[in-house]
């Protein structure tokens, strides 16, 4: 994960350098979910030597790193350059959350998610896991705004095709942020996720999407489909959210929205979970999601009630 700049207030920071990556995985998700910082993974020693030489003045940082990482040489050497900064060390063979818990205590509590610079020019949509929608609801949202651009993972799975009035931008690594023009407006399709916690401590590019959506978008929009299933996902996301410190704006989306007698009961669940939170329910069309707005549109017999919750939508984003 790119290192990227974040502004502390108070307390301690994290890096993590620990090479096995379940056993960081394991000591990430206990940080976040102690309302700690993780500001950087170091996957090497030379990169957590880097690291350091650019920010080893920062005594608020603590290393939580793993005995394979570096030799006892090195690791006396770093700790007489960098003596303003903590080093805990986690076992490789039985890793010990109280153990843990208990060398940082004395550490100030920090959000779980990080205040960096948000751009207003992003906006994300997540999904629950196995919900429809996350990429056709991305390319209908930018179909109302002319020459947007529209963010993906790249990836070898068939992808629907975009409005001829936006433009696809494929991702292949994580310093995309760096290349988006300001002037532009951008919507990303950030995937799926079951639990905010566990998805952002993941190294692969997709963990990184997320955790880049959660930080820089001004808004976030959450759908689910209308299920039991998607109830499950959003009650466990909802309680996710709720532990996170300034977060971004969001609007949850009931999505495939049905009516028979059963699905009240989804609709029910669905308006209970998110309380007051801005929200939107779109019926199922499978001709509406299929096409976008053109100028002409309104005047049609066609312009289906899915088309007009997401233009309502849209006028919230603006």
């Amino acid at each position: 994960m790119s290192a990227a700049i974040i502004k502390k207030k108070s307390g301690r920071s994290f890096v993590t350098a620990i090479i096995n990556s379940e056993s960081e995985a394991e000591v990430a998700n206990l940080l976040y979910s102690h309302g700690n910082n993780i500001i950087f993974r170091a996957l090497s020693f030379t990169a957590l030597s880097d690291y350091l030489i650019e920010h080893g003045d920062d005594e608020e940082l603590t290393i939580i790193y793993s005995s394979d990482l570096v030799n006892k040489e090195q690791l006396a050497q770093s700790r007489k350059k960098f003596a303003k900064i903590r080093f805990i060390l986690v076992s490789q063979e039985k890793f010990d959350p109280a153990e843990l818990i208990s060398s940082i205590s004395e550490s100030s509590r920090k959000p779980m998610i990080r205040q960096k610079m948000r751009m207003k020019n992003l906006i994300s949509v997540i999904g629950a896991p196995g919900s429809p929608g996350v990429t056709t609801i991305s390319n209908q949202i930018a179909a109302r705004f002319s020459g947007a651009h529209v963010i993906a993972v790249k990836s070898d799975q068939y992808r629907p095709l975009i409005s001829d009035v936006n433009k696809l931008y494929e991702i292949e690594k994580f310093e995309f942020l760096d290349k988006l023009d300001n002037a532009q407006q951008y919507f990303m399709d950030a995937g799926s996720t079951k639990a905010l916690t566990s998805t952002i401590t993941d190294r692969r590019l997709s963990g990184q999407v997320l955790d880049a959506a959660l930080n820089y978008s001004e808004q976030i929009i959450y759908l689910i489909r209308a299920d039991t299933a998607g109830i499950s996902s959003l009650a466990r996301f909802v309680a996710d959210w709720q532990n996170l410190i300034s977060p971004p704006k969001i609007t949850y989306l009931l999505n495939q929205q049905r009516f028979d007698s059963a699905a009240r009961l989804i609709n029910g669940q669905f308006l209970s979970l998110i309380s007051r939170t801005d929200h939107l329910q779109l019926p199922f069309d499978h001709r509406a999601i299929q096409s976008y707005p053109t100028g002409s549109r309104i005047k049609m017999l066609s312009y289906s009630t899915f088309s007009k919750q997401i233009d309502l939508l849209c006028k919230g984003l603006v």
